[in-house]
């Protein structure tokens, strides 16, 4: 399917990724340190990808890979935090970017979860995450650090 896009009604368009591949299940905007960041699911490579603006064009790399159905982006008050679902929606995973790197955590692990998530970073810098799982149950973790 191609997206034809007509009216923007006053709002900038612009393309991060996408062609030739396919991106999608998924995408999370926040503003952190006044740029854009964008987490989203690359389902052409089975990857968590993470894009920002700089020096006026969009730069992309790899957070995580395998199945995702969500992707979260929060940011904390020193780091951004994605959190998607792993492979076979057994585990929820967040990924702290520290430095230049992303570091990678186990939220949970199950049977079939995160049809649905949330996540925000409250002011400690602590993971709060809402998910839903098939026997409609809607549940929270919230990291202990």
């Amino acid at each position: 399917m191609t997206l034809r896009i007509t009216d923007v009604f006053g709002f900038l368009n612009e393309k991060v990724d996408g062609d030739p591949y396919s991106v999608g299940r998924g995408c999370s905007l926040v503003y952190y340190e006044g740029v854009p960041h964008i987490a989203y699911f690359d389902v052409s490579f089975n990857q968590v990808k993470h894009a920002w603006i700089e020096n006026g064009r969009w730069v992309k790399e790899v957070v995580g890979e395998g199945f995702t159905w969500n992707t979260n982006l929060s940011a904390g008050r020193s780091h951004l935090v994605v959190c998607y679902t792993g492979k076979g929606r057994k585990t929820i995973l967040i990924s702290r970017r520290e430095s230049s790197l992303w570091k990678r955590s186990v939220v949970v692990s199950g049977e079939m979860l995160g049809w649905k998530t949330s996540m925000v970073i409250d002011r400690k810098g602590k993971a709060h995450v809402v998910f839903t799982t098939p026997d409609h149950k809607l549940w929270i973790v919230s990291e202990r650090r």
